[in-house]
């Protein structure tokens, strides 16, 4: 009897929660890199403009070393990977995660609009190939990441998480750079 007495309620966890506090902090990073590039970005266009395209010479003119990229990038991811997990491990958790949610929503931000301004509706599709699907597996171990303190079985979630996080790596390497030459070579043949 108590059980029909009850409302039904929808299934929904404290994590589910704070990954849409995060997800709304990202888009209001992005929100805020679009801002900040259109009323300041005359200041950086030249610098970015002349970047990208020194980038894209890069991977349509050159065979790219994918051995030396990949050490380059897990150097690079490798810092920021390790950073999250250790504060994951404090007291500091919920608020390392708003700063790396807006931090990286406002680089997103920034960069799509950027292209856009360089390369116009192009610059939209430019913006996906440059996140995915190597961003995929980060999240993953971002997800992975959250409460890991507090989770059993650590050794296998451990494992687990450096296993993503270097096929995110090695997807970024290899797959992502072929995807980016192909593309390059796409806007070649269309300008």
């Amino acid at each position: 009897m108590e059980a029909v007495e009850k409302r039904k309620q929808i299934p929904y966890t404290a994590l589910q929660k704070s990954e849409g506090i995060y997800a709304i902090w990202f888009l209001v990073g992005i929100l805020a890199g679009t801002l900040i590039f259109n009323f300041h970005g005359g200041r950086y266009t030249e610098q970015f403009l002349i970047a990208m395209n020194l980038s894209q010479m890069g991977y349509q003119q050159v065979k790219i070393l994918h051995g030396r990229l990949l050490w380059y990038i897990l150097e690079r991811r490798g810092k920021r990977f390790l950073l999250l997990w250790f504060c994951e491990m404090t007291r500091f958790q919920k608020q390392v995660r708003f700063f790396f949610a807006l931090y990286y929503g406002l680089s997103a931000g920034i960069l799509q609009s950027a292209l856009c301004h360089q390369r116009g509706i192009l610059g939209v599709l430019e913006f996906i190939l440059l996140l995915f699907p190597h961003y995929f597996f980060y999240g993953l171990d971002w997800k992975g990441m959250q409460g890991f303190v507090r989770k059993e079985r650590k050794g296998v979630l451990a494992f687990k998480i450096l296993l993503i996080f270097f096929i995110g790596v090695i997807v970024e390497a290899y797959f992502n750079t072929a995807i980016l030459q192909k593309y390059y070579e796409f806007i070649t043949l269309v300008r």
